[in-house]
């Protein structure tokens, strides 16, 4: 019984794994508002305050 489940379970798992690429976000860059917009280099500025992120959010 075990060995009936445990086969198709492994064949699963290695086409699922076999399927799956690394992630890329890349091809999302256009998503993003230009540096030039939207707070400038604040955008990246992990360094702000949390209520100051917010405002460079909005």
């Amino acid at each position: 019984m075990l060995r009936r489940l445990t086969l198709p379970a492994a064949l699963a798992l290695l086409l699922f794994g076999l399927g799956a690429g690394s992630a890329s976000a890349a091809k999302y860059d256009y998503l993003l508002a230009p540096l030039t917009q939207c707070g400038g280099q604040k955008q990246t500025d992990t360094s702000l305050p949390t209520a100051e992120q917010e405002v460079v959010m909005r």
